[in-house]
């Protein structure tokens, strides 16, 4: 427990420090756009926020008042939460593993929409015996520094009975550098994200043995965040409701879906279609699922407190509500997450 929990106050310790400081390693790169429009920070090396480069395309300007650039640079949270405290973008595409640090902080942030569900496995090396959570244990598996996905694989763990201190977590940047390790033979697993998985599945140098996020949070992963001072910016109403319609299109043309997530990654279309059905956009906001994370934070000493009761003021529904037409409560107030279908 206590080397899960030195982890998380590291994680924790380091975003608070950027984003009090309003310096981060990375700076922000604007792809331009017209004289006002809407910045979002996001990441263009995974799959997960795709759907803002096929926003750029499938929404009309006039018919959604509003404009928008994408800003990349850093695949870092708490890099784009320094961006947005510094107002050089208006949107932070961030995580659900970012609110309990926030409420911790105090920090000005508040979720206006989910992005996606999913989009994080654990993957062995292909010829490993590893077959389910039981055989982790005294093995070493690499997550990422202060990851949603660390997060959860130690959830599932406890919640399976299995003592943390029985499985190896080796802390590593997620993405292409976790799966080198991988394939290098340090580490008998890791957690991480899509689709860095699904290449090295697709490479023939890993499989993924289960669905290691089955707990009682869900497969929480994305969320949009603006700051509270700014959630009225009239641009907004817009994005929100071209991103619902997007999801919507997006979700039921699955060849539109992998095209766009192509184009938005560079990687091979093969790699791509093992990675899609892993992912589902989802722009609800599962407050029961978020509150329950923010839980386990603490009770698997993740967190220093409970900050559970503080997660509902973290949430501003008004937009989606607006976008949709539907309640609150019908867009994930009242709605756990839902578990990936990967059959």
């Amino acid at each position: 427990m206590d080397k899960t929990r030195s982890l998380a106050v590291a994680a924790a310790a380091t975003i608070a420090l950027v984003f009090a400081s309003g310096c981060g390693s990375d700076q922000p790169a604007s792809d331009g756009g017209s004289e006002n429009p809407l910045k979002i920070a996001a990441d263009n090396t995974s799959i997960h926020e795709a759907i803002f480069g096929f926003m750029q395309s499938y929404c009309d300007p006039a018919e959604y008042a509003m404009e928008f650039e994408v800003v990349t640079g850093s695949t870092r949270y708490f890099d784009r939460l320094t961006w947005l405290q510094k107002g050089q973008v208006d949107i932070s595409a961030s995580g659900y593993q970012v609110l309990p640090v926030a409420a911790e902080q105090n920090l000005p942030v508040v979720a206006i929409a989910g992005t996606n569900l999913g989009a994080m496995d654990l993957v062995v090396p292909a010829d490993s015996n590893i077959s389910s959570l039981q055989d982790l244990e005294g093995k070493q598996i690499g997550i990422g520094t202060g990851s949603i996905t660390g997060h959860l694989l130690q959830i599932s763990l406890a919640e399976n009975g299995i003592d943390l201190d029985t499985v190896e977590l080796v802390t590593m940047p997620p993405g292409p550098q976790a799966t080198v390790a991988l394939t290098d033979g340090e580490v008998d697993g890791i957690v991480s994200w899509e689709p860095w998985i699904s290449k090295t599945v697709v490479d023939g140098d890993g499989k993924i043995p289960f669905d290691y996020a089955i707990n009682d949070v869900g497969p929480l992963n994305g969320l949009l965040q603006v700051m509270q001072d700014k959630k009225d910016d009239p641009r907004l109403p817009g994005f929100v409701r071209c991103m619902v319609d997007a999801t919507e299109y997006l979700n039921n043309n699955p060849d539109k879906k992998l095209d766009a997530m192509v184009e938005w990654t560079g990687l091979p279309r093969e790699v791509i279609e093992h990675a899609a059905p892993r992912l589902a956009y989802d722009t609800n906001l599962y407050l029961p699922s978020t509150e329950n994370y923010a839980r386990s934070m603490f009770n698997f000493q993740l967190a220093k407190a409970d900050y559970s009761a503080q997660m509902p003021t973290l949430f501003d529904y008004s937009l989606l509500e607006q976008a949709t037409g539907k309640s609150a409560d019908e867009l994930g107030r009242a709605l756990p997450a839902p578990a990936r279908n990967l059959q």
